[in-house]
């Protein structure tokens, strides 16, 4: 194997390891929006626009890979 074999090598490992993370966060992220949305269902629903009118809020919830 030359130089350049090992570099891609190399870089085909990283790739692989970047999209193993981004899965992992994918996950994370769609547990942290259910967790947030059974929070908010716990809230008073006379109060409950204070939370979910906030545009990061908004934000949080409606996130998706790929958006």
């Amino acid at each position: 194997m030359d130089d350049a074999d090992l570099t891609l090598k190399s870089l085909y490992k990283e790739v692989h390891i970047k999209n193993k993370q981004i899965e992992e966060l994918q996950v994370l992220i769609d547990t942290l929006q259910t967790n947030l949305r059974s929070a908010v269902s716990l809230i008073d629903t006379s109060k409950r626009s204070q939370i979910v009118d906030v545009q990061s809020y908004k934000w949080c919830i409606n996130w998706r890979p790929g958006s």
